[in-house]
């Protein structure tokens, strides 16, 4: 006789999924808005492998951090411009998804929940209702050899005069090793071009639509040792009667970050530094510390 028919089946991977409520975006309303999940691995594996993620009509980006400040979930709320955190996942299209190579992942720490953050702005005539989604594809720990983390670049000093062309760069050397496995831009309405490189060579070289890229993966990893040069580089076309700053506001302040995902993360080091002043913790801009609407 033969072999008995195998009737395992097979064993989809862990995910965890991620949806904010329903938010009603006004016409011309620009908005940042956050929403806690608290602590959704249920006791299983905090390391995450991939993400999928889905940004309603007018998302302008998506984050996902992880804080000790997120204790239990919560509800979809205004939140402040300038919030950041240890960031896991971020995208800036419609549809968007990433996966790390094998044996690497995000290591969520125990004591830390996830908050989902979006910035929402409604160019139409209409009212839009919005939500957002993110899945989380779950790596055991058994399967992991590396630890990913994230850097960032973003000049502060931003100036772009009435009717002017201006470029704004920021260089530095890396403070630690890095294997560079995917990068992004971010400008907002005002960027006409973007890039950067390391060790010298093109890292991502972009013109961008709406002020945003997708994710650039790299196979293999970009390497870079400690002390090597890393750069960013943003130009910029005003075309308005005012001056544009640095800051959050899409339609009359400007941004110029490279975000990068890489591994091994440095032991004790948080999840997502500044590249040119690691010391600082992960804030990526000062910004005016308006307090978000009620």
């Amino acid at each position: 006789m033969g072999e008995p028919p195998d009737t395992k089946e097979a064993v989809a991977p862990l995910e965890i999924a991620l949806e904010t409520d329903p938010y009603i975006l006004q016409p011309g309303e620009e908005a940042y808005l956050c929403q806690s999940f608290g602590d959704p691995f249920g006791g299983g594996s905090r390391f995450a492998r991939a993400f999928e993620s889905r940004l309603g009509p007018g998302g302008h980006h998506l984050l996902l951090f992880y804080t000790p400040y997120v204790t239990a979930p919560g509800r979809l709320e205004k939140c402040a411009s300038f919030e950041f955190a240890p960031t896991a996942y971020g995208a800036q299209k419609e549809e968007e998804g990433f996966a790390f190579p094998p044996g690497v992942a995000v290591e969520i720490p125990e004591s830390d929940g996830l908050r989902v953050q979006v910035h929402y702005l409604n160019v139409t005539q209409e009212p839009v209702t919005v939500r957002s989604s993110v899945r989380i594809q779950i790596a055991e720990p058994a399967e992991v050899e590396h630890h990913a983390g994230g850097f960032f670049l973003n000049p502060k000093e931003i100036l772009i005069r009435a009717h002017s062309r201006e470029t704004v760069t920021q260089s530095c050397r890396l403070p630690f090793d890095v294997n560079v496995v995917a990068t992004m831009a971010h400008m907002h309405k005002f960027g006409t071009a973007f890039e950067s490189s390391l060790a010298g060579r093109p890292l991502m070289k972009t013109t961008l639509e709406s002020g945003t890229s997708s994710t650039l993966s790299f196979a293999p990893p970009r390497f870079g040792a400690k002390g090597t040069e890393v750069s960013v580089t943003c130009h910029y076309e005003n075309p308005e009667t005012f001056d544009v700053h640095g800051g959050a506001a899409f339609e009359t302040e400007e941004m110029c970050i490279l975000s990068a995902y890489y591994y091994p993360l440095p032991p004790g080091l948080p999840g997502t530094v500044d590249a040119c002043n690691p010391a600082s913790g992960a804030v990526p801009m000062e910004m005016s510390r308006d307090t978000p609407e009620p």
